[in-house]
């Protein structure tokens, strides 16, 4: 059992550590979607691998055991991930404008 728990939270761990890793490379000034795109794809093997421990026997004498401390792991993440998405929204916002000036100048151009 305690070899479970502790793989569990070290799936945990590892994908609070590429949460960090993808906000801290969003807060740089320039911002390289496909290593995002590949953080997130290794930290949704990650996740993969936590769903299909959840069908596992002692599945539900870990959360029993574990609950709050599970929960507060998952806030914690909930929290960081919050920051990610809020920060890719303002990047979309900002590329779908710059994209919006690119094609007005374009037509302004063909215009002439």
């Amino acid at each position: 059992m305690l070899k479970f728990d502790e793989n569990i939270f070290n799936l945990l761990n590892n994908i609070e550590n590429l949460s960090y890793l993808v906000n801290n490379k969003l807060k740089k000034s320039s911002i390289d979607i496909d290593e995002i795109n590949t953080l997130y794809e290794d930290r949704n093997q990650i996740l993969q691998k936590l769903t299909d421990m959840k069908d596992e026997n002692d599945w539900k004498s870990f959360l029993i055991e574990n609950n709050s401390k599970f929960f507060k792991k998952i806030d914690d993440i909930k929290i960081i991930e919050s920051e990610n998405i809020e920060i890719l929204s303002k990047f979309a916002s900002e590329t779908g404008k710059n994209l919006q000036n690119l094609n007005k100048n374009k037509n302004l151009l063909v215009y002439r």
